[in-house]
């Protein structure tokens, strides 16, 4: 800190302590005073705590590596160091409770001004809730004069610039989020006019989250309550709002600076109390390098062999390094701790001073394989892909690698982050080629259907009428193919290095899954992640289903830590679903899971760049969380890959549905098949979802019934898929307008599927009819109106789980199930709320999942019945304990988040 600001605080504190009558003399804490203490502070205590329990970790690490080198190290030495690091742990943790309460009291002090504006978001959630935006306030009295209140302004927020999701025009705004964030609470001061009279009012300009409902916000002036209530702005615009301040509301701000100087004064003994246990701290980290010094002698490590194919023999545990005051031999060593056996690195990317060389020399030195984020594969703006010059692209990416690799030779793999075709490089020469080659390709089906295709096509990138639909839909078409096609052209030619890229793609279900397909970037790549960052919630397992059944090779499920995981439960989810619903996990990132926080993240900044408090993205639970989940992973292993699901009932999704709403708003239809999937998934019977393009013949034979809510754009030939699986005997549910558009999203005269569906009786206002008709040896039963998974809510606080939709419709929906789909070879003895299902096969062995989706709770009581002939040994393959089984009844034990049982023939 600088040393004016310490003697503005000691006189302040002086002032307090020695003489109350002059502390109306003592000079005022600023904000920026208080914003300098507390990032002192909050270094301080970071910096100090890890300074000494890194040094009692390598103790801890170096003796786990004597003990796989196969010369253990004494018991009681062990035991000194891991009760060392458990001393050091509770003292900070008592530590860090006290400086939470002092910095919560430091968010409350009022702001300057005569008047104070507050702004509460009542939403409660784990962590982010729901959210409202604001882009500017102004109060206004009769007769027009008025007070402008910068955005910049506000307290307990930070602006993003800019903000454009799914909004126009873009514009800097600040974000109120609920319940328990920090940032659940917007302050600003203001002072009245000279001359101003009257009854104000607040004009406000607002944007309201893109989920399911609408989030509630109290708005007060000096204590007064203005407003509480449903928040009055729309979700996909800036909508103003007019809000009457009672002239009686207007009863003045509370004093500011007692306040503030006693908040300083707080932390300025918390400063004390952290020096004295950094003192103590070290004096522990001496010991312990004392004790462990005659067992560590000597000691030189040994790298894990890792076989080159290790994605496809293991389930992958990933951990991401960002470097920024990480010492590289403990943080490596950490992550072997951990059990990693992927490195996904940004070194070169934040801190300069750690190269991408250092980082690879620390990684090789414990043996975990090795993935460099590459920002730009071609060094140049705009198209930063290099879309359309695939040769180019992989010359380029395997000269980086052959450089960072150097001497050492090792191949290095490439980090491909959040790849999207957008429609800024339509005009590059090389796409625009490629364009045409594709239309040409497609000029003979257009034709036949009566469309015109000029000589020479242009992109169109905004459709205006009926007419424009093909040809604009021809090119977000054509976007899946040709960066599913480059991305494999960038996979083959670094296998000629044995490296492979590592590719990342986003959750654009809702926006515009034109820009990375999972569909067709599932087919191209033997590997491809997702990040879900989803809070935990049941969107992570409905999309990275959907993604393992798109794909030919292995899902992977990029999980967003504390920055998206907002509990620990939460937190867990995110690593359960992964392994139930794909073959890995990556944790982006490790400044959010590492065992101490970083001081050179949290507290230069104090927000992410969504505008939080950066400080909610780290729990200090969340290192143990990892070290327990992915040692529950690796002893698990050889039943997370390599499986296929039982589920005999799917959710079905149409990719070209969502592509053809982002003319105008795909929201409405992604939340409602997930609405759907998320009723159907907590009653505890297997269930898939699956893209309707991805449909395999395989898959098709598994599945005695479909469940296809409102895809109103489908394929020919997808919609030929469904009409011979019917015929052959499997059961569709089906809404009305499900193939009432063609394949461009244009309306038919009737639906594609009319024939399957048979005729229809209208539905009562209100109400959902439901048809059946046979059709071949299969049947179809359809739900005369639309939207059966629409619902009111998202996720709720307590659940990862969408809110109840229509009492009627889920369980209409949910009987029609169970009677097609049948009894599974193991089910659950009486369905628990809440708690998911899966059951995969593996060779002879059933592998079950059971993931509960309410937080913050123990299941006790579940049982499991095996309808099987023969015997069967039921264990936990996470610790390898049997399971209590009486005859064909197996008593789960209690859980918390997820089990996972392995069922095989005794």
């Amino acid at each position: 800190m600088p040393i004016a600001v310490r003697d503005v605080l000691s006189l302040a504190l002086v002032s307090i302590t020695l003489a109350h009558p002059c502390a109306a003399q003592a000079p005022p804490v600023s904000d920026a005073d208080l914003a300098k203490l507390r990032m002192e502070v909050g270094q301080s205590l970071d910096r100090r705590y890890a300074a000494a329990g890194r040094r009692v970790d390598l103790a801890i690490y170096d003796m786990e590596e004597l003990a796989r080198q196969g010369r253990p190290a004494s018991p009681a030495v062990v035991k000194r160091a891991r009760l060392a690091d458990g001393a050091l742990r509770a003292r900070w943790l008592g530590l860090e409770e006290r400086r939470k309460a002092v910095f919560a009291r430091v968010a409350a002090i009022p702001p300057v001004g005569d008047h104070v504006l507050t702004i509460d978001d009542l939403d409660v959630g784990s962590g982010d809730g729901g959210w409202v935006g604001l882009r500017s306030a102004k109060v206004e009295w009769p007769g027009g004069m008025a007070v402008e209140l910068p955005i910049a302004s506000f307290r307990n927020a930070a602006v993003v610039k800019g903000y454009e999701y799914h909004v126009t025009p873009a514009a800097d705004a600040v974000f109120v989020y609920g319940k328990p964030n920090p940032r659940n609470t917007l302050l600003a001061g203001f002072n009245a006019p000279a001359g101003a009279a009257g009854a104000p009012r607040l004009i406000l300009s607002g944007l309201d989250d893109d989920t399911p409902g609408i989030v509630r916000i109290r708005i007060a002036v000096d204590g007064h309550a203005v407003f509480e209530g449903p928040n009055p702005f729309r979700d996909n615009a800036w909508t103003e709002a007019v809000v009457p301040i009672p002239v009686d509301a207007l009863a003045g701000a509370p004093p500011r600076d007692e306040a503030a100087r006693t908040v300083a004064a707080e932390m300025m003994a918390l400063r004390e109390s952290t020096d004295e246990f950094g003192r103590w701290a070290d004096g522990v980290a001496d010991r312990i390098d004392a004790t462990t010094a005659a067992a560590r002698l000597g000691l030189r490590w040994k790298p894990m062999k890792a076989e080159p194919d290790f994605w496809q023999r293991h389930f992958l545990r990933g951990v991401c390094y960002v470097p920024f005051e990480q010492e590289l031999t403990h943080h490596f060593r950490s992550f072997r701790h951990l059990g990693a056996n992927m490195l996904y690195s940004y070194s070169g990317i934040y801190r300069k001073r750690y190269t991408v060389s250092q980082t690879l020399a620390a990684a090789h030195a414990v043996g975990i394989p090795y993935v460099q984020f590459l920002k730009d594969l071609t060094g140049t703006k705009g198209n930063n892909l290099g879309l359309g010059d695939p040769a180019g692209t992989v010359r380029r990416v395997r000269a980086f690698g052959r450089e960072v690799a150097g001497k050492r030779g090792a191949p290095v793999n490439i980090a491909v982050d959040e790849p999207a075709f957008r429609d800024d490089i339509a005009a590059d020469p090389n796409v625009l080629r490629d364009f045409r080659r594709y239309m040409d390709g497609r000029r003979a089906a257009l034709t036949a259907a009566g469309i015109a295709v000029p000589a020479k096509p242009t992109p169109v990138l905004k459709p205006t009428s009926d007419a424009d639909r093909p040809l604009w839909m021809e090119w977000q078409c054509f976007k899946r193919v040709e960066l599913a096609s480059h991305l494999r052209a960038l996979w083959d030619g670094l296998q000629k290095d044995g490296a492979f890229p590592f590719v990342i793609t986003q959750d654009l279900l809702s926006y515009f899954p034109q820009m990375a397909s999972h569909v067709t970037i599932g087919r191209a790549l033997p590997m491809i992640s997702n990040d879900l960052y989803s809070n935990g919630a049941v969107r992570e397992a409905f999309v990275m289903d959907m993604q393992r059944n798109a794909s030919n090779g292995h899902a992977i499920l990029t999980a967003g830590a504390g920055y998206s995981d907002k509990s620990p439960s939460r937190f867990r989810r995110s690593m359960a679903v992964g392994m139930a619903h794909a073959e890995g996990v990556l944790q982006w990132t490790d400044v959010y899971f590492d065992k101490y926080r970083d001081a050179a993240v949290f507290w230069s900044t104090a927000n992410d760049d969504q505008g939080r408090d950066i400080l909610t993205n780290w729990d200090p639970r969340y290192w143990s969380i990892m070290e327990q989940e992915y040692s529950r992973m690796a002893r698990a292993d050889r039943y997370l890959v390599g499986v296929k699901s039982t589920a005999a009932a799917a959710v079905l999704f149409s990719e070209r549905t969502s592509i053809s709403d982002t003319a105008g708003d795909p929201t409405a239809y992604v939340n409602g098949v997930l609405g759907v999937y998320s009723d159907l998934l907590r009653r505890s019977r297997p269930l898939d979802a699956c893209f309707i393009e991805a449909l395999s013949p395989e898959q098709l034979k598994r599945y005695r019934v479909l469940i296809l809510p409102d895809a109103r754009v489908i394929a020919p030939a997808d919609a030929e898929t469904l009409r011979r699986w019917v015929k052959s005997g499997g059961t569709l549910i089906s809404t009305a307008n499900a193939s009432t558009c063609d394949q461009w999203g244009r309306p038919r005269a009737k639906a594609m599927l009319a024939d399957v569906f048979g005729p229809l009786a209208a539905g009562q206002a209100g109400e959902s009819g439901v048809v059946e008709h046979a059709y071949g040896r299969g049947k179809c039963f359809v739900f005369t109106d639309s939207g059966i998974g629409a619902r009111l809510s998202g996720p709720s606080a307590k659940s990862g789980l969408y809110g109840a939709g229509r009492p009627q419709v889920t369980k209409a929906l949910a009987a029609l199930v169970d009677s097609a789909a049948g009894a599974s070879a193991v089910r659950l003895r009486a369905p628990i709320d809440g708690m998911e299902m899966q059951v995969l096969r593996k060779g002879d062995a059933y592998v079950v999942h059971l993931v509960d989706w309410f937080d913050g709770r123990t299941l006790r009581g579940a049982e499991l019945k095996i309808s099987l002939p023969g015997r069967w040994r039921v264990r936990y393959p996470t610790d390898g304990s049997l399971a209590a089984q009486t005859g064909g009844v197996i008593a789960v034990r209690p859980f918390a988040v997820h089990e996972m049982l392995v069922i095989e023939p005794a």
